[in-house]
C-alpha cells in the first residue's frame, strides 16, 4: 500500500509520464492501491486518469467522485480482512467543514466494522492524538496509521493506545513493514524499517522500465561556451524575462564567481549528468538556463546550474553604476521554487542560505 505523493511534476506541472512508469513499477511489486498526497493533486484530473488507465485503485475520501477513487477498500488476505481508509489531501479551496467531518466518521465506521485490521492513510493530517482517542471510543481504534500527528515528522513509530502511527519516507528511501500477530482480540504489532539505498540490488524488470522511460527523454547537454544575454526576442519559447549567464556577471563580480563555483549550485547540472537524469522534470531546478530558455549548456569552465540569475533575477540586467541591493526576502522565496518539502525535505532556509551566500 502506497500512501501518496507519487507524482513529481515539473515547473509547468504538465508531465505525467513519470507517474505512469511509477505505477507500472508498483504494480510489478504487488502494490494493490494508492492514496493521494499534495504533489498528486497538482495534476488534477490527470492523476486520476492515469490511475484509471493503469487499473490502479485510488483510496481517497476527498475525491470519491473521481474515476477509480474509493473512500476505502477491503482485501481478504488468507481469511483476514484488511481495510484501508484514506483521508487524502484536500484540493486548494476545499473547506474542512462539518459535512466533510461527518463523512470521515461515517466512512471510518463502515471500514472499521468490516475489517479485522484497519489501516488509515493520513495525507490530510487528520489523525492527531486527540482524534485517535475520540474515534477509538466511538468506533474502535485504527490498527495502523501512515502519516498522522499533524505536521510532526516521525522517525520511529508512535503508539497512541492500540494504534501504531508509522513514519512515512521521503522519495521512496524506505519501506515501513509492520507484522501483526492476531491472537483472539489481541494484536501484537512489530515494526521494521527497511532502508532503500545503493546497497539494495536493482530489480531487473523495474530497472528496465525506468531506463526505457528515461532514454528517449534525456536532454543532451551541449559542451562549450555559455551564451551571453538571451532575451524573449531571440528565443520565442522563453517563459520568463530572458536569460543572463553567470559568465556575463563574472566580468565585474569575480569574487562572487570564485565563491559560487565552490558550491553545489555551480555543479548542479553535472550532478544530473552523472546520474543520467537530465530530464525535463529535473532540469528546471538544476539548470537556470533550461528554466528560462529550455536549453542547457555548460560553460568552458565546466560549470552550470543554479546561477546568478536564480537569486538575482530582479536586478538583471543592470549597468556598471548599479549599487548592491541587499534584498534577502526575494532570494529566500526563490529558494522555495526547488527546495520543496517533496524534493528537499531537510531544507532549512537559514542553514542552506549560509552555504551559498557571498561572504
Amino acid at each position: 500500500m502506497e500512501s501518496g505523493n507519487l507524482a513529481y511534476p515539473n515547473m509547468t506541472n504538465t508531465q505525467t509520464g513519470q507517474l505512469e512508469v511509477v505505477i507500472d513499477a508498483l504494480k510489478a511489486m504487488g502494490y494493490s492501491a494508492v492514496g493521494v498526497g499534495p504533489t498528486d493533486l497538482r495534476f488534477g484530473d490527470s492523476f486520476y486518469k492515469v490511475m484509471n488507465d493503469k487499473s490502479m485503485p485510488v483510496v481517497n475520501l476527498g475525491a470519491p467522485e473521481a474515476a477509480g477513487a474509493k473512500p476505502f477498500i477491503i482485501r481478504d488476505l488468507s481469511g483476514v480482512k484488511v481495510g484501508v481508509v484514506s483521508f487524502g489531501t484536500l484540493p486548494d479551496g476545499a473547506i474542512d467543514d462539518y459535512k466533510l467531518l461527518k463523512e470521515r466518521y461515517e466512512v471510518y465506521a463502515e471500514a472499521r466494522q468490516k475489517s479485522d485490521v484497519l489501516i488509515v492513510l493520513d495525507q490530510g493530517k487528520v489523525a492527531s492524538d486527540a482524534w485517535i482517542e475520540k474515534i477509538t471510543k466511538r468506533y474502535g481504534a485504527p490498527d495502523i496509521i501512515l502519516g498522522g500527528t499533524g505536521n510532526m515528522i516521525l522517525v520511529e513509530p508512535k503508539m497512541v493506545g492500540e494504534t501504531m502511527i508509522v513514519p512515512t519516507s521521503v522519495q521512496g528511501n524506505a519501506i515501513a513493514q509492520v507484522d501483526i500477530e492476531i491472537n483472539g482480540a489481541t494484536k501484537k504489532k512489530t515494526y521494521k524499517r527497511v532502508g532503500i539505498d545503493e546497497s539494495c540490488p536493482e530489480d531487473a524488470d523495474v530497472l528496465k522500465m525506468v531506463k526505457d522511460f528515461q532514454a528517449p527523454r534525456i536532454v543532451n547537454i551541449s559542451p562549450g561556451s555559455t551564451p551571453g544575454p538571451i532575451t524573449t526576442e531571440t528565443h520565442v519559447s522563453t517563459p520568463k524575462e530572458g536569460y543572463y549567464s553567470y559568465q556575463t556577471c563574472m566580468s565585474c563580480h569575480k569574487a562572487e564567481y570564485d565563491q559560487w563555483k565552490t558550491t553545489k549550485h555551480a555543479t548542479a547540472l553535472t550532478t544530473l549528468e552523472k546520474q543520467n537524469k537530465t530530464l525535463p522534470e529535473c532540469l528546471p531546478c538544476h539548470s537556470e538556463m533550461y528554466r528560462r530558455i529550455e536549453r542547457s549548456v555548460k560553460g568552458t569552465d565546466g560549470l552550470g546550474g543554479v546561477e546568478c540569475m536564480s537569486c538575482h533575477a530582479d536586478v538583471l540586467p543592470h549597468g556598471a553604476g548599479h549599487k548592491a541591493k541587499h534584498e534577502t526576502k526575494g532570494i529566500r522565496e526563490a529558494c522555495k521554487d526547488c527546495h520543496t518539502p517533496e524534493h528537499s525535505p531537510h531544507f532549512v532556509p537559514n542553514v542552506y542560505l549560509g552555504m551559498v551566500k557571498h561572504k
